[in-house]
């Protein structure tokens, strides 16, 4: 039974105001997700999760960095506004 899981937090400041950027991969059993969160005075108010690929877990298992792995979930979450 493998598990894994990082959370990578940036601080967001744009016009004086404050904000922060969640980037979060937990795989389990094979199966994994990859999220993006925005929040901003504590507040979630964008969100978006997708399915990691086969290679994307591959990658993960052998600790090598995957250019590009949140660029999907950042897209998606930049159309919510």
């Amino acid at each position: 039974m493998e598990t894994y899981e990082t959370v990578s937090t940036v601080a967001i400041y744009k016009n004086g105001k404050g904000g922060a950027k969640i980037q979060r991969v937990t795989l389990k059993n094979g199966k994994g997700t990859k999220s993006v969160l925005y929040k901003k005075n504590g507040r979630v108010t964008r969100k978006a999760t997708k399915s990691l690929t086969k290679s994307e877990i591959a990658c993960l298992r052998r600790c090598r960095f995957k250019p590009k792995l949140f660029k999907a979930c950042n897209d998606e979450c930049l159309r919510q506004d």
